[in-house]
């Protein structure tokens, strides 16, 4: 008798299977890729920055990654504040100056403006921790500013502030980037950290005397370095 099974039918049969299993699979992978892309999937590992360099110092003009140095003075009344010219040595740069006090100041400082190596703001947002190395020839209080590129908010003094007390021994310290914030005089003028790490231009180091003493100033800073 005369056999009715075909065997080419069965072959075709199990390969037509095994194009469909592999056609649901290959599915399901781009189901799961497309849930992960617009976020209800596990989300994508992120990598973390490099450590930025922001500032090392071979001279008081400009940093060796190319950024400018200058320094400044203020204070309430003319004639209160006088500042030295700065030098490097050893890859310290030295700030100098003296606190006059002849016009009885209520407020006054000195200090030094480091800028980004491209000369143009950059968005460091990504990053966590600024850690600077600092000295100060007497023990003091050193103000650090993160300056965004808003000239009325740099006249006015209200980009984000931290004050560190450092000490005659060089060292590096580590500050969170979210403790900085405006001074309180600043109310409706503060600004946010965050949005000053989207477009931050300089990195200010400071000493101030409120209200001003007679006295002598030097500090030196030997690096500026970006934490992830």
């Amino acid at each position: 008798m005369k056999s009715n099974h075909n065997p080419y039918q069965r072959n075709r049969q199990s390969t037509q299977a095994v194009i469909a299993e592999a056609f649901h699979l290959a599915l399901r992978a781009s189901l799961l890729l497309a849930a992960v892309l617009v976020g209800g999937g596990p989300a994508l590992a992120q990598t973390k920055p490099a450590p930025m360099t922001w500032a090392t110092f071979g001279n008081p003009v400009s940093t060796l990654q190319g950024g400018s140095i200058n320094d400044f003075s203020y204070s309430e009344k003319p004639g209160d504040v006088t500042v030295s010219p700065m030098s490097v040595v050893a890859g310290m740069l030295f700030v100098r100056g003296s606190f006059v006090a002849k016009n009885a100041s209520a407020w006054s400082g000195l200090g030094v403006t480091v800028e980004h190596g491209s000369g143009k703001p950059i968005d460091v947002s990504n990053y966590k921790t600024l850690s600077i190395r600092l000295s100060a020839l007497y023990s003091s209080k050193l103000r650090l500013r993160l300056n965004g590129t808003d000239d009325k908010t740099k006249n006015n003094g209200c980009y984000t502030i931290f004050v560190q007390y450092v000490t005659p021994e060089e060292r590096s310290y580590e500050i969170p980037l979210s403790k900085f914030a405006s001074d309180s005089y600043c109310g409706v003028n503060a600004v946010d950290v965050a949005k000053t790490l989207q477009r931050l231009s300089a990195i200010e180091v400071a000493e101030t005397s409120d209200p001003v003493r007679a006295r002598n100033s030097q500090f030196t800073v030997a690096s500026i370095t970006l934490l992830p």
